[in-house]
């Protein structure tokens, strides 16, 4: 083989000129070592992604010397394998280079040697170019993957990914998943759905994820009973699940995940007090059947009732308690899947979402009121001499940013010292302060007025009967403008979850006047109403003085 030059053809000269101008546009650059000559051929931008000037002169250890010293020992092993005369001849490595500015970046060399009729090395050629984004793209995208398994893993709902092919083999489940069915994750993932749990065949599981994996269609039940062998024994349980269908990017179901909540205690709860229920019902037939017996009858179902009021009062506090932590995550992991992959759940999915989410607010506000009423049911009032003029004013403080909205006029006149609790008459006013502002008439300016004095108990109303006798009581008054009600409802008002209007008019639990009759009661008062539709109403509290 000739290593004259020799003169190129002008078709052949345009072509290279081509292939010259289509490289630098694509950033890559050329090397071409010549073993003839001991020529080395470096292209410009080759020179640049090593860091280095188009003047510099190139040799393998000034190139070397600009290589990641991590990646230095990968680089001279590629290129000893390269040039073994035993070896292939192929070269294709990645490894990071020093910038002008001391950076890095990640480049990936490719070329390969050419041979003689003897099989000696002649040349050694090749391209490089710049592929950091590439690869950081890769290490963020590894990166997302590490963590979303760690969210999979550690969610406090139970998680489970099936895949579409027969049989629907588990290719995920968290250990919340495992703790639910009693069983180690390797007896779960990997195995078809009724291999991992046989105890559910014939209860329609395999059909549901079928449906979803068909139609694209997710599926959601609530309650619905199952039956588990855990601890070696078969058990009746409920659960709140979701199927979801996983799509690739073109839109193929690959695969469905699985959310399922244990609402079994919730459930069991429910039917307890549906029996109650029915149960008080049949007393009530009977209590008409049997006059003679209604007074003793009625004795007993009051004594029920108070031990069910009182185990429902406890019961209300540990569920609220209980219920919060979980609350927050769901609502967490709710709007991390809506954030990062709102995109890919469609229309219905991110509806769902958007339900659940709003659905959650709601339950954490009446978690939150479930808790304050437990509370004061179950706790005695800590009586001191306390100020209701100062009471007010903080409270009126805690209500600023909704007295500036609402432009309302709040007049307070001269309140007393009285006895009493100081954190629940705080709820107290802040209920009826905060329901006097909500319940407004559109554009009319909210007018509130609160008052107080000393009425002896010969001057009370025949409605009125306080929890304690007292010669003399406080009479605090608390009015407004507002939409007011029929007074036929004012015993109703003071129910737990008894409402007059509904959620999407007013916000509310249907628990703040429940609330607000407890703490009157536990310091010994009474409270009632008067009202007018369209008028306003005012609320009257009595406190022994």
């Amino acid at each position: 083989m000739s290593s004259e030059s020799q003169p190129l053809e002008p078709e052949n000269a345009l072509e290279i000129e081509q292939l010259r101008a289509a490289l630098e546009a694509a950033q890559v650059g050329t090397w071409d070592y010549n073993f003839n000559t001991h020529q080395a051929q470096w292209s410009g931008i080759c020179k640049q992604l090593f860091g280095l000037p188009p003047e510099a002169t190139i040799t393998a250890d000034t190139l070397l010397k600009r290589v990641h010293p991590a990646d230095r020992e990968s680089v001279r092993l590629a290129n000893k394998q390269a040039l073994d005369p035993q070896g292939t001849g192929e070269h294709n490595i990645t490894f990071r280079t020093q910038t002008e500015t001391g950076g890095y970046r990640w480049v990936q060399a490719k070329g390969r040697t050419v041979t003689d009729s003897m099989g000696r090395i002649i040349r050694f050629a090749g391209i490089v170019q710049d592929v950091s984004e590439t690869i950081w793209a890769r290490q963020q995208l590894e990166a997302n993957e590490k963590r979303l398994q760690q969210i999979f893993e550690q969610a406090p709902v139970v998680l489970s990914i099936v895949g579409r092919e027969p049989d629907f083999v588990y290719r995920m489940a968290n250990e919340a998943f495992a703790a639910l069915v009693d069983r180690p994750l390797d007896q779960i993932v990997g195995k078809p759905l009724l291999t991992a749990l046989p105890d559910i065949e014939g209860q329609g599981f395999d059909k549901l994820l079928e449906q979803v994996a068909t139609t694209g269609v997710p599926y959601v039940q609530r309650a619905a009973p199952v039956e588990l062998v855990r601890g070696g024994q078969r058990q009746s349980l409920y659960f709140d699940y979701l199927y979801y269908p996983l799509r690739e990017v073109d839109g193929e179901i690959t695969g469905v995940m699985g959310v399922v909540i244990d609402v079994t205690d919730q459930v069991l709860a429910r039917q307890v007090i549906e029996r109650g229920q029915e149960r008080y019902r049949a007393l009530s037939q009977e209590l008409d059947e049997r006059v003679k017996q209604r007074t003793r009858a009625l004795n007993e179902a009051n004594q029920d009732l108070s031990r069910s009021n009182e185990n429902l009062e406890q019961f209300a506090y540990i569920a609220s308690h209980d219920l919060q932590e979980p609350l927050r995550k769901i609502q967490s992991f709710s709007s991390i899947l809506q954030e990062r992959y709102g995109d890919r759940l469609g229309d219905d999915g991110v509806d769902l979402l958007e339900r659940l989410t709003r659905s959650g607010d709601r339950m954490s506000r009446l978690i939150r009121d479930l808790l304050s009423f437990s509370r004061i049911a179950t706790r005695q009032a800590t009586l001191n001499r306390v100020s209701l003029q100062e009471i007010v004013r903080q409270t009126l403080d805690t209500l600023s940013i909704t007295i500036e909205e609402s432009k309302a006029q709040i007049r307070v006149g001269d309140l007393p010292i009285v006895e009493g609790d100081e954190t629940q008459l705080g709820q107290l006013f802040q209920n009826l302060l905060s329901n006097a502002l909500k319940f407004r008439r559109p554009a009319v300016r909210p007018e509130v007025s609160i008052a107080a004095r000393s009425v002896q108990a010969t001057e009370l109303p025949p409605p009125v009967h306080p929890a304690r006798a007292s010669d003399v009581y406080c009479w605090i008054t608390i009015s407004d403008n507002g939409i007011g009600f029929d007074d036929k409802y004012t015993d109703r008002i003071f129910q737990v979850f008894q409402r007059l209007h509904s959620k999407q008019d007013y916000a509310g639990t249907g628990v703040g006047l429940a609330i607000c009759q407890k703490v009157v009661t536990n310091h010994g008062g009474y409270i009632t109403a008067s009202s007018q539709p369209g008028v306003g109403s005012t609320f009257h509290v009595y406190l022994p003085a």
